[in-house]
């Protein structure tokens, strides 16, 4: 099962944020992205795959990952990077109920990827935003 939605472009969008935190029955994952100069601002073509446990594949690299927590979410961007405009964390561990690490797994070729470990496999939701573009993952606690 997974979610996905956004737009592709000839520009990649820029992210510049990723922000966790706990609200009342969720923990939310925000995605925030700029466009480049001469660009529309848009939410970059996503998907998020659920998955059966934490460990994940780093691209283009190959390499292993074990995030903590049971189970996992794999967000995927088509056309976006993080390489120039992003300078936050890139392995944030929020410690809330659901999500124990959010790490970026890949930026190679406008495709930018990133996993959640999570204590449970859980209920989503996405909801894009605008105005900065926003992609909001909630996943849903006890």
């Amino acid at each position: 099962l997974y979610h996905s939605g956004g737009a592709n472009s000839a520009l990649a969008m820029q992210l510049t944020a990723v922000r966790v935190a706990h609200q009342p029955g969720f923990d939310r994952i925000v995605f925030e992205f700029a466009p480049q100069p001469g660009a529309t601002a848009h939410i970059p073509a996503y998907n998020v795959s659920r998955q059966a446990s934490a460990k994940f594949v780093k691209d283009p690299s190959g390499l292993p990952v074990t995030m903590r927590g049971s189970s996992g979410l794999r967000i995927v961007f088509q056309g976006a990077s993080g390489a120039t405009s992003y300078s936050g964390s890139r392995d944030l561990t929020p410690n809330l109920p659901v999500v124990q690490e959010v790490e970026q797994l890949g930026d190679f070729e406008a495709v930018l990827s990133w996993g959640a470990g999570l204590s449970q496999a859980s209920c989503i939701r996405t909801i894009e935003l605008s105005n900065p573009s926003r992609l909001v993952i909630d996943v849903q606690t006890p």
